[in-house]
């Protein structure tokens, strides 16, 4: 599964504020698993198909995935010069 920040009450809104551009986009778009808060995952390559349009709709540098126990972590990169 794959929960998006804006949707995760545990995440706090200036570390989810990315997530919620991405969510703009897919309503602008009418993409589906862009404005759901949870959706299923069916491979490894849909996970990082859904990091690549995050990191280009919020212009980051890249993507950092790390797991915490159970959940596996995926945290956009910002340019710390910007």
């Amino acid at each position: 599964m794959w929960e998006w920040g804006w949707n995760n009450p545990n995440v706090a809104y200036k570390l989810a504020k990315d997530s919620q551009h991405v969510r703009e986009l897919g309503e602008q778009l009418g993409i589906d698993y862009l404005q759901v808060g949870v959706i299923s995952v069916p491979s490894e390559d849909f996970v990082s198909y859904l990091s690549a349009i995050a990191t280009k709709a919020t212009t980051s540098i890249g993507v950092f995935r790390s797991n915490v126990g159970l959940v596996d972590v995926v945290l956009l990169l910002k340019n710390p010069r910007k």
